[in-house]
């Protein structure tokens, strides 16, 4: 039975394949740091201006001249390292210099994002391309959402700008009032001053006047007031002494008519008579119907008494 399989020759191919991925990998590791060295010596070369010490004017001449790299070519490679930055180059230099120069158009606050969603190293350069172009036309909306909604804040900081200027505007028209009145004030103090003096002073005098007069008023009420109690005192002890004076005169009658009753009826019917008489000239003298209408009643009942006694 033939062998299938020929162990001795799959060793030596399996160890040549080995030796040779290992190659590669060594080789893409070299490549990869020569492309990150490249980088950055081209930056320092024309940063630093050392092109001169080797008899070029410009960096650009140096490139095509010296160096044999097109002058756009060198400018790509500075713009990978500064926009990339040294860390992110060395990680990735393997991906090649095209993508990573489609790499620095991704803006960098995106940038590890979109690295998350999509891997270099794993597509090709036409769909990274692609995919960076879309990035760039969402962030071009974006930008046109920014640019209006920057717009819409401007013009607000316009209308409080301005409403701000008013405002000052305004401030400054009232201190100006005010200072022209703070002035018209100095001004006329003295005089404001003597006329609120002579009007407090006025209305004083007035005050007084007429404080005077009512009391002069209230005190001639008064003095009428005492001089009617006078007046009514007098005649009510005139009144008392014509009574004291009749009283005597009746006690002297009746002393005299001691034993006469005949003659003690005539002193009491004359002094009843002569009352009554003022009695009837009161009566005629009331003027409310009711109690002169009461007092008629009693009339009435004390000539029914006299009636029945006589």
């Amino acid at each position: 039975m033939e062998k299938i399989i020929d162990v001795d020759n799959f060793t030596e191919l399996y160890t040549e394949a080995v030796k040779l991925h290992n190659e590669i990998m060594a080789n893409g590791n070299i490549a990869a740091n020569a492309l990150f060295e490249m980088c950055r010596c081209l930056k320092r070369m024309r940063d630093e201006g050392l092109y001169t010490e080797l008899g070029f004017d410009d960096f650009d001449t140096y490139c095509e001249e010296k160096a044999n790299i097109k002058k756009r070519q060198a400018y790509n490679y500075i713009r990978i390292y500064e926009d990339l930055g040294s860390g992110f180059l060395q990680s990735n230099a393997q991906i090649g210099i095209t993508k990573l120069e489609l790499l620095t158009h991704v803006p960098a606050p995106d940038r590890a994002d979109f690295l998350e969603k999509n891997k270099p190293e794993e597509i090709s350069v036409s769909e990274l391309k692609k995919r960076i172009d879309e990035l760039e036309r969402e962030n071009g909306m974006k930008g046109e959402q920014l640019s209006m909604l920057e717009k819409d804040i401007a013009e607000r900081d316009k209308t409080q700008n301005d409403t701000q200027e008013e405002i000052s505007d305004l401030k400054n028209k009232i201190a100006e009032q005010e200072k022209q009145l703070k002035e018209k004030t100095g001004k006329n103090k003295a005089m404001i001053d003597k006329a609120v003096k002579k009007a407090i002073e006025k209305q004083k005098d007035e005050e007084k006047s007429r404080i005077s007069s009512a009391v002069e008023e209230t005190r001639k009420e008064y003095a009428d007031e005492i001089d009617s109690y006078k007046k009514k005192l007098e005649q009510k002890e005139a009144s008392i002494d014509s009574a004291l004076k009749k009283q005597a005169e009746l006690e002297n009658k009746l002393r005299a008519a001691k034993d006469n009753s005949a003659a003690k009826f005539r002193i009491y019917f004359e002094q009843i008579n002569n009352d009554l008489t003022n009695l009837f000239d009161a009566y005629d003298m009331i003027a409310n119907i009711r109690i002169k209408q009461d007092y008629a009643e009693k009339l009435l009942a004390l000539s029914k008494m006299i009636e029945e006694n006589i």
